[in-house]
């Protein structure tokens, strides 16, 4: 082989090893940075139970099924569920089972809360009802949504307009729990007074496309570069 193709050959084989190490740094730094996925906080599900539903209305509070901190601005879908597991017999024909969604939207420096109270005001962002008349039949139906509707938004009229359907809110955080209201106006059939439900909260924003994630060196790197 002349001189030339020496070179030529040479040449190529420095270019195929500079490749394979540009490849081989791909993955090693890939690996070195892959974190926790950063929707990990984005939605949860969990069991809720009101202790003694025996007379009058219980309340029982949720943990935290979200807490979103994007560090931009989003427009957020949705979506709620909630399973009735176990209610008990009413003695009066009348119980309801109400599972209330409170919601924290924030942005910049300002942030609202939509809440449920227990003076019925105020209902949350999302509420599902059960009634029975009888022994409830578990399982129940599933309930769940991703569209809610707002208050009414005008009261000045005699015959008020129903409030809007909303399906997606903007925020750059985003906090979530959950009220589980088990009435009855009787007392109940049975030794077991308690009302279990398992509750679902999941969000996702309409466009999720992070800048970080066009950076071999640290993509998906847990908390995309300040945001979670």
């Amino acid at each position: 082989m002349n001189r030339r193709g020496l070179l030529i050959g040479a040449g190529l084989a420095g270019v195929a090893g500079l490749a394979g190490f540009e490849t081989f740094r791909r993955i090693t730094m890939h690996k070195k940075h892959h974190g926790v996925a950063p929707w990990h906080m984005w939605g949860s599900s969990q069991v809720v139970t009101v202790p003694d539903v025996s007379d009058g209305t219980r309340f029982q509070q949720s943990a935290q099924f979200a807490a979103i901190k994007y560090k931009r601005p989003e427009t957020w879908s949705f979506l709620f569920g909630a399973e009735l597991l176990q209610a008990p017999e009413p003695a009066v024909p009348n119980l309801l089972v109400i599972v209330q969604f409170q919601l924290t939207a924030a942005l910049g420096r300002s942030e609202l809360t939509i809440p449920a109270t227990t003076n019925g005001f105020n209902t949350g962002f999302a509420r599902f009802v059960w009634k029975f008349g009888a022994a409830p039949i578990i399982p129940a139906q599933v309930k769940w949504t991703t569209a809610v509707r707002t208050p009414i938004l005008d009261e000045g009229p005699a015959t008020p307009e129903p409030g809007e359907v909303c399906d997606s809110f903007p925020a750059e955080t985003i906090q979530c729990n959950a009220q589980v209201v088990s009435v009855t106006s009787g007392g109940i059939v049975g030794a077991d007074p308690r009302t279990i439900v398992n509750l679902h909260a999941y969000f996702a924003p309409r466009t999720h496309i992070r800048p970080d994630w066009f950076n071999d060196q640290d993509r998906f790197g847990g908390d995309e570069t300040g945001g979670r």
